[in-house]
């Protein structure tokens, strides 16, 4: 059972490593406006579907969380290797639970950003 929780934690430590790059790349490409709207990649908001401007705006001010999120999924990725090779003294609990709330902050971050500019462009729009 310990090898399995030691494949096991490997096994999340390098799907959270592709998932980290992908995500700090894709936050790149959202701050460098070379995201074009699409259902697939970004943030996809209503609002954002509105204009190509509110598309680009929008991912914009929401890149450095994509790409903070992708820091957390590094740091996610390192704490289940450490979990891995620790697992008599870590259980595999501990690295989960500090992950899901670094994922659930980053996700509020960027709904939180998403939102904040959605609010700008209704008042910009209203006066």
């Amino acid at each position: 059972m310990i090898m399995g929780d030691m494949i096991g934690a490997f096994i999340l430590a390098s799907t959270l490593l592709v998932g980290s790059v992908v995500a700090i790349l894709i936050g790149a490409k959202m701050r460098r406006r070379e995201i074009s709207p699409n259902p697939f990649v970004g943030v996809r908001t209503r609002k954002a579907f509105q204009s190509r401007d509110d598309w680009y705006a929008i991912q914009s001010a929401c890149a450095p969380f994509v790409i903070l999120l992708g820091f957390i999924f590094l740091d996610s990725a390192i704490l289940f290797l450490v979990q891995g090779i620790l697992h008599e003294v870590i259980p595999i609990l501990v690295p989960g639970v500090i992950m899901s709330v670094q994922v659930a902050i980053g996700i509020a971050l960027v709904h939180r950003a998403a939102s904040k500019k959605s609010s700008l462009f209704r008042k910009r729009r209203s006066k």
